[in-house]
């Protein structure tokens, strides 16, 4: 015949009696249940520092004309200004639809091809390759450049090779045309 289980099915391990808890010390046990429930929670840690980059600048040399031009990480091909370079859109080899210049913003440019190369110190008279670029033209609505530039071609323009040259030194010319001044250049 089986054993009848203990009347208490506390474990066997404990030899108390088994008895009903009373109600008063149920409700004594449970009052955390009628506080306020916390839907969020505030932090006093700091934020990490925002960092601000400063634009990237690089002065380069257009197809002859020296201009300010943005190195930006952000651009998958060179835009020119229509301000400097409209004049020549008449030797356009196609177009493109360009976006990102504002929110939902897309504008169609014509495609040029342009000989870039960066600029040479002002005291020197660099020799160096021109490296020809398929520019998109577009009113780029600043005054702090004309041009943008992906980063990766102003990493190739940094690469071309550069043959510097003293520049002749001109101090205090005088031209005179029959006896008469007509500048002096310094």
């Amino acid at each position: 015949m089986m054993d009848a289980p203990p009347k208490n099915n506390v474990g066997t391990q404990c030899e108390a009696p088994y008895s009903e808890p009373k109600v008063d010390e149920v409700e004594a046990k449970l009052e955390f249940a009628d506080q306020p429930v916390v839907e969020s929670v505030t932090s006093t840690d700091v934020p990490p520092q925002i960092r601000i980059y400063q634009l990237q600048y690089v002065k380069v040399n257009v197809a002859g004309v020296e201009c300010n031009a943005l190195n930006d990480s952000g651009y998958q091909i060179p835009v020119v200004s229509t301000r400097l370079f409209n004049w020549c859109g008449e030797n356009a080899i196609g177009s493109v639809v360009l976006s990102g210049f504002s929110a939902g913003q897309r504008a169609e440019a014509l495609l040029v091809s342009l000989d870039v190369c960066l600029s040479g110190d002002s005291d020197m008279c660099n020799i160096m390759e021109k490296m020809p670029l398929v520019c998109a033209i577009a009113d780029l609505g600043s005054q702090d450049y004309v041009v943008i530039l992906p980063t990766d071609v102003v990493a190739e323009l940094k690469n071309l090779p550069v043959i510097p040259v003293a520049g002749p030194v001109m101090n205090d010319v005088m031209v005179t045309y029959d006896d008469t001044r007509v500048c002096n250049a310094s």
